[in-house]
């Protein structure tokens, strides 16, 4: 369903709530579910082991991602690419897989926790280590 279809106040909430798919991709990404699906439909105990993840818990990831396109889960409960996952792959053209990994790091949504009191007073709370860090990851991202 488009956002145009929801109600507003649904719609509203997708955006709100962004954040959580954001972190469950990028959990994927930095997990190499991606990669590790491109040969073939696997179920979430292999993927697990494949990992060195809990099991139950990547489920649930796996079937949150799976829940807005972005992997799906089969009649047997194994989980398959999608399109809009196969950008999540390290080799695809034009991989997203590294930007989807920075995206749930620690350091980059604690910055976004900040833009409060960065609109309030105009200065950034962000210390200096924690922007050296962040161009350190972007230069050593392709």
């Amino acid at each position: 369903m488009s956002a145009e279809a929801l109600p507003t106040s649904l719609a509203l909430l997708r955006l709100m709530t962004g954040m959580w798919l954001a972190q469950a991709i990028s959990v994927a990404a930095k997990f190499g579910v991606a990669d590790l699906l491109g040969s073939g439909p696997k179920g979430p105990d292999e993927l697990a082991r494949a990992t060195g993840t809990h099991t139950p818990s990547l489920y649930r990831v796996l079937r949150a991602l799976a829940s807005v396109g972005v992997f799906r889960e089969d009649e047997d409960g194994r989980f398959c690419l999608t399109p809009l996952a196969e950008p999540l792959r390290s080799d695809a053209p034009a991989s997203l897989r590294s930007f989807a990994i920075m995206l749930g790091e620690e350091w980059h949504w604690r910055a976004w926790g900040d833009l409060p009191n960065s609109v309030q007073t105009g200065q950034s709370r962000v210390r200096a280590p924690v922007r050296h860090h962040q161009l350190r990851v972007l230069d050593a991202q392709p």
